[in-house]
């Protein structure tokens, strides 16, 4: 009777990185209910909405220009597939978007794994899965927001594409331009922002050509000719991502000047001047310091994730002082670097308005999480002459360090997304001073833990009020409950916190929602006429 065959270290990885990712995914599906509303959600259907309404009037033959009127500075993948997706299932836009929401996470998760498989092998694969899906802010996320996690796994996605073909730089084959630029095509079918992979890759693929002019690589005779296919191919993958965002975009296949320059302009400058609370004051969104993003990702990062990407970078330094740019290992962690410090750096060189804590930098956790997953496999691999005992104390290290963070996540639940590291003292060392569920996911529970303590007989033409969020009330209140635009004729006012205006209603709080103390929303009963008016701005 043959022995058991050994499984090697390789399949071992692999197989364990196929456990965890089939666990997180029956964990998405249990726990995808239990998401409310964003505040975008409402806007992003009405925008895929009206693309669909472009399609249908394009295939029967009718005018479809009328549903184009309006400039349009987002693209639409995204949004367009949830109108789809509503329009085939029935499901409401709510639910489909919910769901597409959370395959892109995990395809976002997937593409991680990916990449690090690719750059490291099956054990950094492993580890860089597991930091992703325990990031707070990715996970928390990942079920609702319509705009940033759908970016982060296409720009995950298309970082993948550009570490792939970078062995082949300065002059890769067209049909590996061509695939690099559809999945740079996809991203930017999401978000504008994406073209900036563009100058990413032309820039790297310039670098590359460079070292070899220095090296020899290309003779003084072909330097010329080379450039020119380095810029034919540039512009090749310019078209393929040209071809692949414009099925999305309706507007841009209308109007495609004004749409790539208004887009391009929203991008950098982008016309909200909200107040944001930041470092315990409400500042004008067009006049936060340069250090907020910083600031944001120093106190959102887990502790775990933070060593990692310090000691990541102090090696990727090491291996830019000994010139190992073209080495394939470290030229491709090098790009990883830049791929996450160049929007950051550029966003604040521009002052781009940059709001919400981390929400448009998102993108960016998918690739910490990669670099995170690479250092530890490399550290790994520096201690192995010490023998494998070593190499499982750091592994079961690593693990018991993540147990405060999964703690985290079923305290929080959910509203992952409000996770704070224990730099600021967590989610209550913010309060009063960052902002906690800035997307007032917490008014669904509110609304609906109202509903359950009302009894029926009272329940009709109860007058109930939300400034900001009655799209809520529409879609998860009483059928019975009057929804009134004036504060001082409602029996009840729903409020969030983000809002300093809202703070301001007096009455009884009949219901607060919130995590480790924190309120996120409350529902007041108002002091009625003739006792205090409320005021209505």
């Amino acid at each position: 009777m043959k022995p058991p065959a050994k499984i090697s270290s390789a399949n071992l990885y692999d197989r364990l990185s196929l456990i965890l990712l089939t666990g997180f995914v029956c964990i998405v599906l249990i726990t995808l209910p239990d998401f409310g509303m964003s505040w975008d959600e409402p806007a992003r259907w009405q925008g895929g909405q009206q693309k669909l309404l472009y399609y249908h009037a394009l295939f029967s033959g009718e005018d479809p220009s009328v549903f184009v009127q309006t400039p349009d500075r987002y693209p639409g993948l995204f949004d367009l597939s949830v109108a789809l997706l509503n329009e085939a299932t029935g499901l409401g836009l709510f639910l489909s978007g919910h769901i597409l929401s959370s395959v892109f996470g995990i395809l976002g998760i997937i593409a991680v794994w990916r990449i690090a498989h690719l750059m490291g092998g099956p054990r950094a694969g492993f580890w860089a899965l597991l930091l992703i899906v325990l990031f707070p802010r990715y996970y928390g996320h990942l079920f609702f927001n319509p705009k940033d996690i759908p970016f982060a796994a296409a720009w995950a996605w298309a970082t993948y594409g550009l570490i792939r073909i970078f062995p082949s730089l300065p002059l890769p084959s067209y049909k590996k331009s061509i695939g690099l630029g559809v999945l740079i095509g996809l991203c930017i079918s999401i978000r504008f922002a994406g073209v900036f992979l563009i100058g990413v890759s032309a820039i790297v693929a310039l670098i590359a050509l460079g070292l070899q002019i220095r090296d020899g690589t290309i003779p003084k005779g072909k330097r010329g000719i080379s450039l020119i296919r380095l810029v034919s191919r540039g512009l090749t993958l310019c078209l393929a991502s040209l071809l692949t965002m414009l099925p999305f975009w309706p507007y841009a296949q209308q109007f495609p000047v004004e749409a790539l320059l208004g887009a391009a302009e929203a991008t950098a400058h982008y016309d909200w001047n909200g107040l944001v609370l930041y470092c315990g004051e409400y500042v004008p969104a067009k006049n936060l310091p340069w250090h907020y993003l910083p600031v944001w990702l120093a106190i959102t990062t887990p502790l775990t994730h933070w060593a990692l990407l310090i000691l990541g970078l102090i090696l990727a330094l090491f291996a830019l002082a000994k010139r190992r740019i073209m080495n394939i290992r470290s030229g491709r962690t090098l790009l990883l670097i830049l791929i996450i410090l160049a929007p950051p750096t550029a966003a604040t060189l521009k002052g781009s308005t940059i709001y919400d804590g981390l929400r448009h930098f998102l993108f960016l956790l998918p690739l910490i999480a990669v670099l995170c997953g690479l250092t530890f496999d490399q550290l790994l691999r520096r201690l192995s002459r010490f023998g494998k005992r070593v190499n499982f104390a750091l592994s079961v290290i690593l693990i018991a360090t993540t147990i405060p963070i999964i703690v985290s996540l079923i305290r929080l639940h959910p509203y992952q997304y409000t996770y704070f590291n224990s730099f600021i003292g967590g989610l209550k060392g913010a309060e009063g001073k960052f902002e906690t569920d800035y997307w007032a996911l917490s008014h669904r529970e509110n609304i609906l833990k109202i509903r359950e303590s009302i009894p029926p007989s009272e329940t009709n033409g109860l007058r109930v009020y939300s400034r900001y969020l009655p799209s809520n009330l529409l879609l998860f209140g009483d059928p019975n409950w009057q929804i009134v635009s004036n504060p001082n004729k409602a029996d009840l006012i729903f409020i969030t916190y983000r809002i300093p205006s809202s703070q301001r209603y007096s009455g009884e709080e009949v219901l607060s929602i919130g995590r480790d103390g924190v309120p996120f929303s409350s529902a007041i009963m108002p002091i009625r006429p003739g006792k205090e008016e409320i005021g209505n701005d």
